[in-house]
C-alpha cells in the first residue's frame, strides 16, 4: 500500500512532463540532417584488417613447410642446371694488377699463377672515383655510383653540411624513458644504409642459391638473404667511427700529429704498461634532448632556454686538465655554448690548440677558470697532481 501511494503521488508530475514534451514536438519545425555511415565503415574496416592480418599470419605459419620445400627444390634445380657447383670469389682490396702480373711471371706468387693457369685471369675496370667503398659497391650491385649512391668514404650531411660516413648511419632510438639522470631506450637503434640497389647474392638467394659472404666492404647493415654474411669495412666501432686507432707511447716529450687516431700515454711500472683508453659514451645517461640537438647542429643555440638555470655554461671560461679523446669530445660539446676554453696538457701537438680553438696554458691558469674539469687518468705519474695547494687556487663558486 505504501509503494502504491507513492506512485499515485508522482502521476501528476509524469503527466505534466509528457504533455510538455508533446507540446514541444508539436511546435518544432522540421530539420534535415545526414548521418553518414563513415563511423560504421571505419569500425568494420578496422575489424576486417585485424581479422585479415590474423588470417595471413596463420596462413604464413601453415604454408612455411611448403614454401621451404619449394625454395629447396628451386635451389636444387638451379644447381643442377649450373655449369659449376661452387664459385669462390677472392677479392683483395687495393691490389695492383700490374704488380701482380709481374710477380706471377717472376715466380714470386706461385699460388696466384696456379689459379690463373687452371682458371681465368682478366683485368676489371675500376670505378670513378677509384676508391674502396665506390669500387666494392659497384662489384656488389653491378651499378655505377650514380645508382648505388656511394661516391666517396664520406658524404655531407644535408642539414649540418658536416661530413658523415657514406656506408651507414647509426642513431639512438626515437623514444626513451627518463628516470632521473638515466635514460632507457624504448626500441632499437636506427640504422640506415647508405648504399642503394641490390647485391648479387640477394638475387642469387631469390633464385634458391645460397651464398656465404665474408668480410666484403660496404655490407653493413646486413641485409636479409639466403646465406651468411660477415661485414667488414664500414662497420662502425663502439665510438661510432670507422675505427679510431690508439698510438701508445711512453715518451713524454714525443710530439706527433695523428689524423684519425689518438695518442695514449702509458707508464711502465714493474714491467707493466699502464694507461687509460676512452670508451664509448654512456647512452644510459640523460643529457637533455635540446642540448643534444644543439651540439649535433640540428637546431640553433637558444640562450633564452638557459636563463635562470644554475651552473650556466654560456660565455664562461672552462679549464680542462688533459685533452685526450674525452677532452676533444668535450670541447666539441662546449663550443656551442660560446665558452672560452683553456687547456693544460703537455703532450698535445703544437697545432692542435689552433685547430680546435682553445688556449694551451699552465695548470695554474686552468685552475683559475669558472669551470674546471679534470680528465687525466689516475696513474702513478699523476698521483698527487691535484693537492691542497692546487685546490686552493680555485675561485669561490667554481
Amino acid at each position: 500500500m505504501q509503494g502504491r501511494s507513492a506512485l499515485d503521488a508522482r502521476l501528476p508530475q509524469l503527466a505534466a512532463g509528457f504533455l510538455a514534451a508533446a507540446a514541444t514536438l508539436g511546435v518544432a519545425s522540421p530539420a534535415f540532417a545526414y548521418v553518414g555511415p563513415g563511423a560504421g565503415f571505419a569500425f568494420v574496416s578496422s575489424l576486417f584488417i585485424v581479422l585479415m592480418t590474423m588470417a595471413l599470419a596463420v596462413m604464413t605459419l601453415l604454408t612455411w613447410p611448403i614454401r621451404l620445400a619449394v625454395q629447396r627444390f628451386r635451389g636444387r634445380r638451379a644447381m643442377l642446371a649450373s655449369r659449376v657447383k661452387r664459385v669462390i670469389v677472392l677479392g683483395l682490396d687495393g691490389q695492383d694488377p700490374e704488380l701482380t702480373e709481374q710477380l706471377m711471371n717472376e715466380g714470386v706468387l706461385p699460388h696466384f699463377a696456379r689459379l690463373r693457369d687452371q682458371g681465368a685471369f682478366r683485368r676489371l675496370q675500376t670505378t670513378l672515383l677509384a676508391e674502396s667503398p665506390v669500387a666494392w659497391s659497384s662489384f656488389q650491385t653491378g651499378c655505377n655510383p650514380g645508382k648505388h649512391r656511394i661516391f666517396d668514404f664520406l658524404t655531407p650531411n644535408r642539414r649540418s653540411h658536416l661530413p658523415e660516413l657514406c656506408a651507414a648511419q647509426v642513431a639512438p632510438p626515437r623514444r626513451s624513458l627518463r628516470l632521473g639522470p638515466f635514460r632507457l631506450a624504448l626500441g632499437r637503434p636506427r640504422i640506415s644504409a647508405g648504399r642503394r640497389s641490390q647485391p648479387f647474392w640477394k638475387t642469387l638467394g631469390d633464385h634458391g642459391i645460397a651464398s656465404t659472404i665474408l668480410r666484403v666492404p660496404i655490407t653493413f647493415p646486413a641485409e636479409a638473404f639466403r646465406g651468411t654474411l660477415l661485414s667488414a669495412m664500414s662497420v662502425p666501432d663502439l665510438r661510432g667511427s670507422q675505427g679510431t686507432y690508439c698510438y701508445f707511447s711512453s715518451d713524454p716529450d714525443e710530439r706527433l700529429t695523428l689524423t684519425s687516431g689518438e695518442r695514449v700515454p702509458v707508464e711502465w711500472v714493474d714491467g707493466v704498461a699502464r694507461g687509460a683508453i676512452a670508451g664509448p659514451d654512456n647512452s644510459l645517461r640523460n643529457g637533455g634532448g635540446h642540448f643534444r640537438r644543439m651540439i649535433a647542429g640540428q637546431t640553433a643555440a637558444d640562450r633564452s632556454l638557459m636563463e635562470g638555470m644554475p651552473g650556466v655554461l654560456w660565455g664562461r671560461r672552462v679549464g680542462l686538465i688533459g685533452c685526450g679523446h674525452m677532452g676533444r669530445r668535450l670541447i666539441s660539446f662546449l663550443r656551442v655554448f660560446e665558452t672560452e676554453i683553456w687547456v693544460h696538457d703537455p703532450y698535445l701537438p703544437q697545432e692542435l690548440p689552433e685547430a680546435l680553438g682553445f688556449l694551451q696554458t699552465s695548470l695554474e691558469n686552468v685552475l683559475s677558470g669558472e669551470v674546471v674539469v679534470c680528465l687525466v687518468p689516475h696513474t702513478p705519474k699523476t698521483e698527487g697532481m691535484l693537492g691542497k695547494a692546487e685546490l686552493a687556487r680555485l675561485r669561490p663558486g667554481a
